[in-house]
Formats: structure tokens, C-alpha cells, sequence
């Protein structure tokens, strides 16, 4: 096995994070969204996009973790008492907490690997999912090799 110390940017030629074409199945949605294939349902409740972006990508419902870290981009509505919930699939994985702005989503790209997007939870009539450069605060790092991934930590809740 090869070992790199040294990680490699996410800027780098052969990846190129920020401005290479993306063909994940987010990417693929938002194509279909912004040609009036797709239409996103949203509810009102606490919920916003969350059960139509599941069906829309093909994630089930079943899939849920609950998470009680409060790491990610909404942390401030993240508590032992209202955890971060995770759907996933082969490709996708969704992030909602209750009464947070948006819905975080990572998405495996053939040949970018993992992008990071959110898409607001506010009705709109065409949401946009927008890829996300704060994830990589976190998730780009000699954790994972200097390109953009997915981690998994165990922690004690607060």
C-alpha cells in the first residue's frame, strides 16, 4: 500500500474539485429539476424537501442513522435531543435536522469522488442544489488524503 504524507489538493489536475463537470446523481437531479422533468415536492412541516429529495434519489427511507455529533454545517441545531438524520444509498447520502435551513447531501461522482451540496429548505419553484466548498473544512484533510471524503467517527455526545 502506498502512503502519501503529504495530501494532495483538491486543485490538483487530476481532480480539479471546484471546476470540473459533475455527473453524481445530485448533479444529474439538478439537470432535471432546471429542465422541468423533475419537480420537488415541499412540505410545509418540519420536513421542507426531505422525502421527495429521498425519492427523487432513489434513498430509502429505512436507511436513517441518527447521529448525535454535532458536526456539520447546521451544528447549532444539533443536539442529543434533536440528532442529525442520515439516508443513504450506494451513491448518495442525505442530511436533515429538524429545524435547520437546508438539507446537506454527499454525493459520489465517477470521476470526482464525493461532492458536497445543499439545497435550502425554503419552497421554491425550482430548488437548486449548490456544491458546497465549506464541507471540505472538515472533509478534506490528511484524514482523507487531501481529497474530498466521507468520515466516520465515534465520539461522545455532549
Amino acid at each position: 500500500m502506498l502512503f502519501r504524507s503529504d495530501p494532495v489538493s483538491t486543485r490538483h489536475p487530476a481532480i480539479e474539485y471546484a471546476t470540473r463537470p459533475v455527473t453524481d446523481a445530485v448533479a444529474v437531479l439538478n439537470q432535471r429539476i432546471a429542465a422541468g422533468d423533475v419537480q420537488l415536492d415541499f412540505d410545509a412541516g418540519p420536513q421542507g424537501y426531505l422525502r421527495s429529495v429521498l425519492k427523487a434519489l432513489d434513498v430509502p427511507v429505512e436507511s436513517q442513522l441518527l447521529v448525535f455529533s454535532e458536526t456539520s454545517l447546521q451544528s447549532e441545531f444539533i443536539t442529543p435531543q434533536s440528532p442529525r438524520a442520515l439516508y443513504f444509498n450506494d451513491t448518495v447520502s442525505v442530511g436533515w435536522v429538524r429545524g435547520a435551513d437546508a438539507l446537506e447531501l454527499a454525493a459520489w461522482d465517477p470521476q470526482q469522488g464525493i461532492q458536497f451540496y445543499v439545497v435550502d429548505q425554503k419552497a421554491a419553484q425550482r430548488p437548486h442544489f449548490a456544491r458546497s466548498q465549506r464541507c471540505l473544512e472538515c472533509h478534506e484533510g490528511n484524514l482523507t488524503s487531501g481529497i474530498s471524503g466521507l468520515l466516520t467517527m465515534s465520539m461522545l455526545p455532549l
